[in-house]
């Protein structure tokens, strides 16, 4: 049986159901012996600490993928595991739906969960070490719909030349997100494999991967625009020499119960073979945070005209809802719809 003493408590604090939910985990678990800290840039607590310095057995991260892929990132090479409770989006990282919080919560006190390990990038991008992702790192244009020349050698074989819209490579667990949505498989969290893939190859190479023992460099990248790596779709860094990615010694750490079922990740992935690889690829990034189309058309590297089309399809599945603001199209706001 797992000992838990400490728990800590992450989030938005503009996430409203985040922080209703935490707060109501929070007196779930005041009946029990388990102390509960939570990060200040969350919510006040009469117990709290920075997120990069916080001190648990365990954390409590309340929110979206894209709330979890920033515990990860910012907590470094920490090895305390995180369970992700979803509030009110859709993610394939989150075990736990907001309404089972407090099932959740009996499991954690009781013991009867396990940790499963995942595995990181390591991104080294003209010398200079970057943070840890757990999905994936892209390399591309700053500007979205510009082709991107470079080369790319795994080890000490060169792969291949090609020009491209963004070169992704991505973990098992990236594997659900912004590379399936780009037509790539679907690994294994347990595989020891990286994902090459280059978006809308004009040489038209096919999805590689290769052993995740081998370095990927990426070289000779030219574009009309500057290049920038983008990891996890939240941390960017231009580059114009060299990127260097590998897997990380450092894992991220999730817990999972044993008969937890993944209903947000099965109920995307029911919808996904009847939609575009456009839309794919927007649902994919929304279930990070809500976007404009501007922000869409940028982050996904697709046309205006493409980003509004794909938009309308999910949309219409009622997978993604629409914010206006003072009636401008291009200031809208989309997310991930709620689930009922």
């Amino acid at each position: 049986m797992k000992v838990v003493k400490k728990v800590g408590f992450v989030g938005r604090s503009d996430n409203i159901l985040a922080l209703e939910t935490a707060k109501l985990a929070l007196r779930a678990f005041s009946s029990s012996k388990t102390k509960v800290v939570v990060a200040s840039e969350f919510f006040r607590h009469s117990s709290n600490s920075p997120l990069a310095k916080l001190s648990a057995d365990i954390i409590l991260a309340f929110g979206g993928d894209g709330t979890i892929l920033h515990v990860f990132r910012e907590r470094g090479k920490d090895k305390t595991p995180v369970l992700g409770i979803n509030c009110g989006e859709r993610g394939f990282l989150t075990a736990v739906s907001y309404k089972d919080v407090c099932g959740a919560i009996t499991n954690i006190v009781s013991g009867d969960f396990h940790i499963e390990e995942r595995s990181r990038i390591e991104c080294i991008a003209d010398g200079e070490q970057l943070p840890l992702a757990l999905n994936e790192a892209v390399i591309a244009p700053e500007k979205s719909a510009v082709v991107m020349n470079f080369e790319i050698t795994v080890g000490k074989e060169k792969l291949f030349s090609d020009s491209s819209d963004a070169l992704l490579v991505s973990t098992p667990t990236g594997s659900t997100g912004y590379s399936f949505s780009a037509e790539g498989p679907r690994i294994l969290s347990g595989a020891k494999v990286l994902l090459i893939s280059s978006l809308h190859s004009l040489q038209r190479h096919n999805k590689v991967v290769v052993p995740d023992s081998k370095t990927i460099k990426i070289t000779n990248m030219k574009s009309k625009f500057p290049c920038e790596v983008v990891l996890d779709g939240q941390f960017r860094r231009k580059v114009s020499e060299k990127v260097e990615l590998k897997k990380s010694l450092f894992s991220a750490f999730t817990i999972v119960f044993s008969l937890t079922k993944k209903d947000n990740a099965k109920e995307v992935l029911k919808e996904l073979p009847s939609l575009t690889p456009s839309a794919k690829l927007l649902l994919s990034i929304l279930s990070e945070t809500p976007l404009t189309s501007t922000q869409l058309a940028e982050k996904s590297v697709l046309s205006r005209k493409t980003v509004y089309n794909a938009l309308d399809i999910l949309i219409a599945k009622k997978l993604v809802k629409k914010r206006s603001f003072s009636g401008d199209k291009r200031k809208s706001h989309y997310s991930i719809a709620c689930l009922k």
